[in-house]
């Protein structure tokens, strides 16, 4: 198969062997969990946990940095900050020197205050000179300045326009894909839920909410929305754009009730401000585009949001902002997303894919987690535990062969003792001699359906292994 008819997941995975199987000192890895699956991430965590070498890496999956790194630096306001421990640790030494930093920033702004009050009471007197001296002072001061972590995050507000029914939409039989099946769904998607559906790359998640969304005809099987209720769709792609356009015309074409003053507020918040507004979309870079498809769909005011991978692309200050966004929304919401930690914030249900099935359960992504693990250790166990015994059925299929011949040899040198005179001239020993053939024929016999059925069970186990 062709590189590049490869999906993205599998082209990372791709990566990744070849990388490891080079078993570098250093590793330097550029955002190694994009376009990978929940399962995949779990299994690179446990390999990088136990990576022997050095590893160096950006990353914007909370969880990830969490469980791998315990050296943070962060990049802000061109200064890099250094801090040993916990990506969650972090945060909450970050608070504290932002804290720390503002405290500084009061005092300081106090004392220029006091300073240049003294400055312009002396300046024309006959202290001019130590009026002179502080606005020196004041020239050479390092100012410190004023740290507010608010203006990195977009404010997203979503407020359905109706509330709807309490059933918002029900499917049955629904058999999803393009060419052929790629599973099937029965399920009724209740109101002020918050559906997250999970599976691996190429099981079908985005397809389901591409037909969930009515951007795709489904192959069979029936659905329907429920009363009054208003859909709205993020496509992960991204193409939901007029080519051409400026973002303050994307905007305002879609929307053009809006006034000037209203549209730009809109787009200020979702830090589109100044001359952003009149960029092109086209040179828009990943998180502006996501930026600019939730301010469309936040305008729209859906009460049912179906949203693909709505995290890509974004920093950390923007996943939060829109986890706080999304937690605050009162309708409906279907979701795929491979960022645990947003799964773990926001949603109230899972339907995880398996088999070409959708299973329902209301337990966090952490407890799916550790029971699929768990799963998987018992199933190795057994797979070991299979082998094991396999094993030991070849030995015991190579011992009972050199058995069998032993015995054959055995049982043709006491046949040939019949014709020895000693044998026929003398009845009780040809007695002993015909019990002793007998008894080595039952054996023989033993041990040949015993082989029998140990090639049985060793053709059936060669392909479980």
């Amino acid at each position: 198969k062709d590189i590049h008819e490869f999906s993205g997941g599998q082209i990372t995975r791709l990566a990744f062997m070849r990388l490891l199987l080079s078993k570098p000192d250093v590793l330097f890895l550029d955002e190694p969990t994009n376009h990978l699956d929940i399962n995949t991430i779990e299994w690179l965590e446990s390999y990088l946990r136990n990576y022997p070498g050095t590893i160096v890496m950006i990353s914007h999956d909370r969880l990830f940095l969490d469980r791998i790194c315990n050296v943070i630096v962060e990049i802000d306001h061109k200064k890099a900050h250094r801090f040993v421990g916990k990506y969650s640790d972090y945060g909450v030494y970050k608070e504290n020197l932002i804290k720390q930093q503002n405290i500084k920033y009061e005092i300081q702004q106090k004392e220029i205050q006091r300073l240049e009050k003294l400055i312009q009471k002396y300046k024309a007197g006959t202290r001019s000179s130590f009026a002179k001296s502080k606005e020196k002072y004041l020239d050479r001061l390092e100012r410190i300045d004023k740290v507010d972590q608010k203006t990195r995050e977009f404010k997203a507000h979503f407020s359905p326009r109706l509330k709807g029914g309490k059933e918002v939409l029900i499917t049955q039989d629904l058999t999803v894909g393009y060419d052929k099946p790629l599973l099937s769904l029965t399920h009724t998607f209740q109101h002020n839920r918050r559906y997250a559906i999970i599976g691996d790359n190429g099981t079908g998640k985005s397809t389901l909410l591409k037909t969930l969304a009515n951007r795709l005809n489904p192959l069979s099987g029936e659905m329907l929305l429920g009363h009054q209720i208003e859909v709205g769709y993020f496509d992960q792609q991204l193409l939901d754009f007029s080519k051409g356009k400026t973002v303050l015309d994307e905007v305002w074409d879609d929307f053009p009730d809006l006034d000037h003053t209203e549209i730009r507020t809109v787009l200020a918040q979702f830090l589109f401000k100044g001359e952003d507004v009149f960029k092109s979309v086209d040179v828009l870079s990943g998180g502006e585009r996501v930026r600019l498809s939730l301010i469309k769909l936040m305008l729209r005011q859906d009460n049912l949001l179906i949203l693909d991978e709505p995290t890509n692309h974004l920093d950390i200050p923007g996943k939060e902002a829109l986890e706080k966004a999304l937690s605050e929304f009162t309708g409906t919401m279907i979701f795929v997303s491979h960022d645990r930690y947003f799964i773990e914030k926001l949603a109230t249900d899972i339907l995880y894919i398996e088999n070409g099935k959708i299973n329902h359960t209301e337990k966090t992504i952490a407890a799916i987690i550790e029971d699929t693990k768990q799963e998987v250790d018992e199933e190795k166990q057994s797979r070991k535990d299979l082998y094991q015994e396999f094993k030991r059925k070849q030995n015991r299929t190579q011992t009972v062969e050199k058995l069998l011949i032993e015995l054959e040899e055995e049982l043709e040198l006491h046949r040939e003792l019949r014709y020895d005179p000693d044998y026929y001239h003398d009845y009780e020993k040809m007695d002993a001699l015909n019990l002793k053939i007998d008894d080595i024929v039952n054996e023989i016999a033993n041990l040949e359906n015993e082989l029998e059925d140990l090639y049985l069970y060793i053709e059936k186990t060669t392909d479980l292994l």
